[in-house]
């Protein structure tokens, strides 16, 4: 007989009753629970095995509540393992997951528009360093594509007063013996 009545209560929503009985039905590969206050529900064995990680070959050997509280049974299994189970795992529907906020549009292409507006600013802003170079090197302008070559300085620093590379200029590095960086 079917019953349009759901007997399980939302997450976080049952009552407290406690747990008078509990027994495993072979026939059924289902646990029957009985509460104090009349309810009764017929559990599957596969949820309390997939919740407790119980192996799917393990047969349940014995079920005993616990009578102090009644807040639970336990399963204990041929192979050992032992599942317990809470008044709540019977009464309650599993907690819903809750779906991942969508970031709106409008966000999103409010921080596009705001990160090119910073990245335009900043190839547009000359910065100054302060690099305790002596400036025995002089000043080092660049006007055309450069090719820097290592070799010709093993130290790999170069103590330039000034560094100025003009917009669309490429400066390529071919590297030392031992592959330092370069230090301006």
């Amino acid at each position: 007989m079917k019953t349009g009545m759901q007997l399980k209560k939302p997450y976080g929503k049952a009552i407290f009753s406690r747990v008078r009985n509990a027994r495993y039905l072979g026939w059924e590969d289902a646990f029957d629970v009985e509460f104090a206050d009349g309810l009764c529900f017929l559990e599957p064995h596969a949820t309390i095995r997939k919740a407790n990680r119980i192996s799917t070959k393990a047969v349940p050997v014995s079920v005993e509540v616990d009578d102090d509280l009644g807040s639970h049974f336990r399963v204990t299994y041929d192979n050992g393992q032992v599942a317990e189970v809470s008044w709540a795992f019977i009464r309650e529907l599993p907690p819903r997951i809750q779906p991942r906020r969508r970031t709106p549009r409008r966000l999103l292409c409010s921080v596009g528009l705001l990160l090119i507006l910073v990245h335009g600013w900043c190839l547009s802003a000359r910065a100054q360093v302060n690099s305790d170079s002596n400036g025995s090197d002089g000043a080092f302008d660049l006007t055309a594509n450069t090719v820097l070559n290592m070799a010709d300085n093993p130290n790999v620093v170069y103590h330039y007063t000034s560094v100025n590379i003009s917009k669309g200029v490429t400066v390529s590095v071919n590297p030392n013996a031992n592959n330092m960086p370069v230090v301006c």
